[in-house]
């Protein structure tokens, strides 16, 4: 390939690629007893490394569905039609996922208790299911839903990105309301896979933020109050 350098701007170019502050070497002569090296460069999709596993893709589905056939019934109690607000999920292939039984309730699973509650309820008060939405905004943040990205494989791809589209240390805030914290998982994925470490860790978060203080000073992180 053609490689342009200026030794006065110390500035490299070759086929659209610009590296500037380069300082060159002369490079020894080779003895003719020397082989040259052929050094080989590939890129490997991140399709091909992040494979999350099928738990993880099992989970979601099962949980939209469950959810889908409360609101269904919610509908039927109601007389109305309720398909403008029920999620939209992919058809079940004969060998793929087993419908969730609505009966099926985990800890986090807080929008689907929340609805089998208003269905149990639809017959009382209209400020009856004002105080069940407001408890399930309490437990909004456990909610599977809204942790279906705090996991490894979803933020090593982003950091992948990132990093990839970055060539200086970078600096991050995150502003939680009662959400799980996503920079801890961040900062775990830099040191495990030989990131570019942060500059600056920065956490403004809600009074109600569960915060680990072991956790946040291991990884420096700052925290400064939101409210």
């Amino acid at each position: 390939l053609p490689v342009v350098y200026n030794k006065k701007t110390r500035t490299c170019r070759s086929v659209g690629v610009e590296i500037v502050d380069m300082t060159s070497v002369p490079v020894p002569r080779r003895q003719k007893n020397e082989s040259p090296i052929l050094e080989e460069y590939t890129f490997v999709p991140y399709d091909s490394v992040h494979d999350s596993s099928q738990d993880s893709f099992q989970k979601i589905p099962e949980y939209l569905r469950a959810c889908n056939n409360v609101i269904n019934e919610i509908g039927k109690t109601w007389e109305k039609g309720v398909k403008k607000q029920q999620f939209i999920v992919e058809r079940i292939h004969e060998n793929g996922l087993e419908q969730s039984s609505a009966d099926e309730v985990s800890e986090n699973h807080h929008l689907l208790k929340s609805l089998k509650l208003a269905l149990d309820a639809s017959n009382t008060s209209k400020s009856k299911n004002n105080y069940l939405f407001t408890s399930y905004l309490e437990f909004i943040g456990t909610d599977i839903l809204n942790n279906a990205l705090a996991n490894e494989d979803t933020i090593r791809i982003l950091l992948d990105i990132i990093f990839e589209n970055s060539f200086r240390k970078l600096s991050v805030i995150e502003i939680n309301n009662d959400f799980p914290i996503i920079l801890t998982i961040a900062l775990e994925i830099t040191e495990k896979y030989n990131y570019t470490p942060f500059k600056e860790s920065i956490l403004i978060g809600h009074e109600a933020v569960q915060i680990d203080e072991e956790i946040l000073e291991k990884h420096r992180i700052e925290i400064l109050s939101g409210d």
